[in-house]
């Protein structure tokens, strides 16, 4: 039995929705990419839409009603989709925090469908004409069926002899590396020199930091972020705590050793102020690298990913970091009804972005108040402290602590801090004696005694 294309499966609601969820946010481009391609859309009108979208993405263009309405229009082809009226009806019934992952599944789903069928019919055809063996029917369906299971994978997958080459490509690369810099190579060195020794540098994929209340989590990753700029490495910074501008002033008092209360209440004495303007030009240059989102519940992991790549592409470089403040807070928005399901689902979802950017992400934990052991004062190095820890100590790849020292002392308003690291994957535990000014907002690596 043939199947007349218009009975074909399709969701046109759904096309409608995914475009649509693009003209309304550019940065879900990527996510809906890494997917969908314009031929798996059903009708010619979203296929020409998608197209244009995708040129316009090529370009490094914004993707938006006019824009794609104007590359349509450019091609001769706005008519033929419905006019501009059509494009602007592609949200209707888009709810405020689209499900754009659902969409994307649906959408996906019945482009296989009607590829099956497609497949199916060329055999059934190919039978009817009975002109072939039917061996060489039967491995060209074979053949074709597995491609299309492939295309169901999100999976990446390399041969053996591939991941060979690209280790020696890498070995060379560094060697190299090392031979002009006459240092070794690391990831995004943090600017703590003695954690940088031990960790390597942050390498690709999660990394945890967590502390109990107080401890500087938040002034850590700022303060690696910054050195990070500095360094040339771009970095994306997703403050679920802080706002972008208090971020900014932060880093800007931390370079100028000043209190940012001071600045906020107008008080600061004019010697002061010099000061902070000219922290704030060494480092107009260096923040241009740094890219603040603000976290939200509607935020998606899509527009940090765009961002990301959007950094990478405008600094010229292969790497970035990634940092979340914090993982508790940004988890909430994974939909599941316990926070534990919450937690090990956002943790899932950064190691995937890690993975596919190629690049470090940290992010900022909180621990379980029973096991962290704020009671007595000091936080507790634990992987079990990690709150809703879940699948958390066993996917990152190392976990940080920030914790009050017992054996050290200093003159306040500093504070002893231990920076352990409880967990790497890929080499030696160890410790970081840290002396923190929560006042200034400043680390600095303590000079160990001989």
């Amino acid at each position: 039995m043939i199947v007349r294309m218009d009975h074909w499966p399709a969701n046109l609601d759904a096309e409608r929705l995914v475009l649509g969820s693009i003209l309304l946010n550019d940065a879900l481009y990527d996510h809906v990419a890494e997917t969908l391609t314009s031929d798996d859309y059903s009708v010619e009108k979203h296929r020409r839409i998608a197209r244009r979208m995708g040129e316009l993405h090529a370009r490094g263009e914004n993707i938006d009603r006019v824009t794609v309405a104007n590359e349509l229009d450019r091609l001769k082809e706005l008519e033929a989709c419905d006019g501009l009226s059509y494009l602007v009806s592609l949200d209707d019934g888009l709810p405020q925090f689209p499900n754009i992952d659902s969409y994307i599944r649906i959408v996906k789903d019945k482009a296989v469908l009607r590829r099956i069928i497609q497949t199916s019919q060329h055999t059934m055809t190919r039978c009817l004409q009975d002109a072939e063996d039917p061996d060489e029917i039967l491995s060209g369906a074979e053949k074709a069926i597995l491609e299309l299971r492939a295309s169901r994978s999100k999976s990446r997958s390399w041969t053996g002899t591939d991941l060979v080459g690209l280790v020696l490509e890498m070995a060379e690369q560094r060697k190299r590396q090392f031979e002009k810099t006459g240092k070794p190579v690391m990831g995004i060195q943090s600017g703590l020199p003695g954690l940088d020794r031990i960790l390597n540098g942050f390498e690709v994929g999660l990394h945890l930091l967590a502390g109990g209340p107080g401890a500087g989590k938040t002034t850590l990753c700022l303060q690696m972020g910054v050195h990070a700029c500095e360094c040339g490495t771009p970095v994306v910074y997703v403050s679920y705590e802080n706002g972008a501008r208090n971020l900014v002033l932060k880093a800007i008092c931390m370079r100028a050793g000043i209190v940012p209360r001071d600045i906020e209440r107008g008080n600061a004495h004019v010697s002061v102020l010099a000061r902070f303007r000219t922290a704030a030009e060494e480092l107009r240059a260096p923040l241009s690298r740094l890219v603040v989102i603000e976290g939200s519940m509607g935020l998606q992991l899509a527009e940090v990913r765009t961002k990301a790549r959007r950094a990478m592409m405008e600094h010229k470089t292969n790497t970035c970091l990634v940092v979340f403040d914090y993982l508790q807070r940004a988890a909430a928005a994974q939909g599941y009804s316990d926070a534990r399901s919450n937690v090990s689902s956002l943790t899932g979802h950064l190691c995937d972005l890690a993975n596919h950017l190629e690049c470090p992400v940290l992010a900022i934990s909180s621990q379980n108040r029973a096991v962290g052991n704020y009671g007595s004062g000091h936080g507790s190095a634990s992987l079990a402290s990690l709150k809703e820890s879940g699948e958390l100590e066993y996917t990152c790849i190392n976990a940080l602590f920030l914790q009050p020292s017992e054996q050290r002392n200093a003159v306040p308003p500093a504070i002893a801090i231990d920076l352990t690291i409880s967990k790497q994957r890929f080499g030696p535990l160890g410790l970081v004696p840290l002396i923190f000014r929560p006042d200034v907002g400043q680390f600095r690596e303590e000079t160990q005694s001989r």
